[in-house]
C-alpha cells in the first residue's frame, strides 16, 4: 500500500459510521500493521479502553489517525527502514489477495 492509499484508508476509518468500539479495533489493527507495534501511533491507540463512552473513544482515535496522516503528508515516512517498507509491502500484497478471494 503506497502513501496515498494509507492516507485514504486512515481518512476512511475516521469518517466511518460504525460503532466506536469497532472503529477502535479497526484503527488499532490498521496502525499495528502499517506503523508497526513499536510506533508511537500504535502505542497511543492501545491506551484507549474499548469500554469508554463513544465520545471518549472517537476523539482520541481521530486525533491519533490525523497525526498518522500528517506524518505521511509531511514526508516523515521517507525515513522508514527498508525492512519496515518491505513488511508493509508484503502485508499489503496479502490483504489485496484476501480481498480478491
Amino acid at each position: 500500500m503506497d502513501q496515498s492509499e494509507l492516507i485514504t484508508q486512515a481518512k476512511r476509518i475516521i469518517s466511518s459510521k460504525a460503532r466506536a468500539s469497532s472503529i477502535l479495533a479497526e484503527a488499532s489493527e490498521f496502525l499495528r500493521i502499517y506503523s508497526g507495534e513499536n510506533s508511537s501511533f500504535y502505542k497511543q491507540i492501545l491506551k484507549i479502553d474499548q469500554f469508554w463512552s463513544d465520545d471518549s473513544i472517537l476523539g482520541p482515535v481521530e486525533d491519533i489517525l490525523l497525526g498518522f496522516i500528517r506524518y505521511f503528508e509531511n514526508g516523515l515516512s521517507d525515513n522508514i527502514s527498508l525492512e519496515r517498507r518491505i513488511k508493509i509491502d508484503v502485508v499489503s500484497d496479502y490483504l489485496s489477495q484476501a480481498e480478491l478471494l
